[in-house]
């Protein structure tokens, strides 16, 4: 799709759009899978490496007269593989396999600028050189509680210019591990954990609340100076930094219990039988103070708020399934 033949910059009117550059992308992955009798272990690792140039669009805000749509991206990543059995007699079997990925990327192309997608006030998802593809950007406060009464008012804060590009918006690692372990062939217990790092969300649906004034921070005498902090910073409308924080999360997924039964199989005249009871996203640990991480990430380039904001936390799920093979 060739842009149009004129761009509008809110710094510098119509000007002549850029030359156009088809996308084109280069990738690189190499890697190698190992068997050891040791516990029948398995081991594989990949690597990859992967070159993009991206011809941007609209919708964008330009902070600089300077103008350039065709970026290039840069992603470097690999991943982890390791399976082993320990245990395998006949009364019991123990099966392990564990996954790590990780990448990171890089934007180039855009010297001394930011291309502001999606945000709320002063807290936007950038594209900026350098930096990871859709970086949060936001406007810094500071604090202090002068009169030591362990209350912050808006006299006691100070907001300050908007800050360099201060975290990613979407994991640079995620891992997970299964566990399988049967007994006497007829009971199965599978447990699935995974893990999310190394990337910020932006926790709007605590935002708006303090916006709103109804967050319990401003109202809890007994919250942190630095959690009152935040929550007037947003209120008196002076910055939302407060609400980028880390969601790294840990996550039991799933917990399967499954019984198999010659003697109902046979009863039923089918070659065999099997009933599972599973429960799905059991539990999770995060820093993030919100809603679950994995529901609140955005998509960079997302402009509509209402799309990752307000959002109902992750339901746990009960399942009973029962399987019959003739």
């Amino acid at each position: 799709t060739l842009p149009p033949p004129y761009l509008y910059n809110p710094y510098g009117g119509y000007q002549e759009a850029p030359r156009h550059e088809p996308d084109r992308s280069t990738e690189l992955e190499g890697g190698f899978d190992a068997a050891f009798s040791f516990a029948s272990s398995r081991l594989s690792i990949t690597a990859f490496r992967r070159h993009d140039t991206v011809q941007l669009l609209f919708p964008i805000v330009v902070e600089s007269q300077d103008f350039n749509a065709a970026l290039t991206r840069r992603v470097t990543g690999g991943e982890l593989v390791a399976e082993a059995t320990p245990v395998d007699r006949p009364s019991a079997r123990l099966h392990l396999r564990g996954q790590l990925g990780w990448n990171h990327d890089e934007t180039g192309g855009i010297p001394d600028r930011v291309l502001g997608f999606s945000g709320q006030d002063d807290v936007l998802l950038s594209i900026a050189d350098g930096e990871s593809w859709g970086t949060w950007w936001s406007r810094g406060f500071d604090w202090n509680d002068a009169n030591g009464n362990g209350r912050i008012d808006g006299n006691e804060l100070f907001s300050g210019e908007r800050t360099p590009p201060r975290g990613r918006s979407r994991p640079s690692r995620i891992a997970s591990l299964t566990s399988g372990l049967e007994f006497a062939h007829s009971f199965a217990l599978t447990a699935v954990a995974d893990h999310v790092g190394g990337f910020d969300v932006y926790d709007l649906t605590s935002a708006m609340q303090c916006a709103g004034l109804v967050c319990a921070d401003l109202n809890d005498p007994n919250a942190s100076l630095s959690d009152q902090a935040r929550a007037v910073a947003i209120a008196e409308r002076a910055s939302s930094a407060g609400f980028l924080v880390p969601g790294d999360a840990v996550r039991l997924r799933e917990l399967s219990l499954s019984y198999r039964s010659a003697r109902a199989a046979a009863a039923a005249r089918a070659s065999s039988l099997r009933v599972t009871l599973s429960a799905y996203d059991v539990a999770s640990w995060t820093r993030s103070k919100g809603v679950h991480p994995e529901t609140d990430i955005p998509a960079p380039g997302d402009r509509e708020n209402a799309l990752w904001s307000a959002v109902q936390p992750i339901p746990r799920t009960l399942a009973l399934r029962v399987a019959l093979v003739y």
